[in-house]
């Protein structure tokens, strides 16, 4: 399942059948931590991967965490998804 950054979204609420998997909830990469609601929090969560070089704050997909992945995700933030 591919976000519309083209980012893999490992986040979220998944079922799985056998091979099939059903990804249940919406990508929105300003809700860093998948609780349905964009807020401080998730500021936060992302900032501190960021700064560590996480990879999980790798938010292009790129497998490089860079000022486009700080400004990718405030985009997102600022915008409310």
């Amino acid at each position: 399942w591919v976000c519309d950054t083209g980012m893999l979204a490992l986040r979220g609420t998944a079922t799985s059948d056998g091979a099939a998997l059903a990804v249940t909830s919406p990508c929105c990469t300003a809700d860093f931590d998948q609780n349905g609601f964009v807020n401080g929090d998730d500021a936060d969560a992302f900032t501190a991967l960021f700064a560590a070089g996480d990879i999980g704050a790798d938010i292009n997909g790129d497998t490089f965490v860079t000022g486009d992945d700080f400004d990718l995700f405030m985009g997102h933030f600022a915008g409310g998804c």
